[in-house]
């Protein structure tokens, strides 16, 4: 389906190439240029909606077990450790009491908080720290992933779980990368019957909230 799906967007972008070619082109330029921004914003999100679809494809099966969610995050913070390093950031985790475990695929419930990890990290400040919270709320396995950075325009809160999100100063070109971390995660996460939630202060940092249903005694 993939061909199918992109065939439109190739077609227009030859025509406009053509047009471009054209010797009246120099008196339309200035009209082609937006036209042809936005062709490529709309590809962009086909692409990446497809990408996101074969990703989640692979996403299906999972293997469910006992799973403490502290030591999932430990490990999601130990592949990332050159990146924390790189960005001279700290990740600071903090486990508040007595943790019950929920029932999960470990190796997915990794690769979400790697995700949400990595996104923390890269909009965080240099040379600063991003916190991680583990505690029981209620019946639930709950943790919060803190950071300090540009954060998240409110208009744009939804579109961050979309796969193409513009922040502040990124350039068109850095948009259209792929981008499906947050997707992802959230897929994974509500795979398990969780939850996510972000909030943020433009400016100054976003504080996502994963949310799992616990085991009420250890198997």
């Amino acid at each position: 389906m993939s061909p199918t799906i992109r065939k439109p967007f190739n077609d227009l972008e030859l025509q406009l190439v053509k047009l471009h070619s054209q010797p009246e082109a120099a008196a339309v330029t200035s009209a082609l240029v937006p036209l042809q921004e936005s062709a490529g914003e709309a590809r962009a999100l086909v692409d990446n909606l497809i990408t996101v679809a074969g990703r989640l494809e692979k996403q299906t099966t999972f293997t469910l077990a006992p799973v403490h969610l502290d030591s999932v995050v430990r490990t999601a913070m130990k592949s990332l450790l050159p990146m924390a390093e790189a960005r001279h950031n700290k990740m600071e985790l903090e486990v508040r009491g007595k943790l019950l475990p929920v029932l999960g695929d470990e190796q997915r419930l990794v690769e979400g908080f790697q995700q949400l990890l990595h996104n923390a990290l890269k909009y965080n400040k240099l040379n600063h720290y991003v916190q991680i919270i583990c505690e029981m709320r209620h019946h639930e396995a709950r943790v919060q992933i803190i950071d300090f950075g540009v954060g998240i325009p409110p208009n744009r809160l939804d579109e961050i779980w979309e796969g193409l999100t513009k922040l502040e100063g990124e350039t068109a070109a850095k948009r259209r990368r792929t981008r499906l971390g947050l997707a992802l995660a959230r897929f994974i996460i509500q795979s398990h019957g969780g939850r996510i939630e972000v909030r943020s202060s433009h400016g100054s940092g976003s504080t996502f909230t994963v949310s799992l249903p616990a085991l009420v005694e250890e198997v």
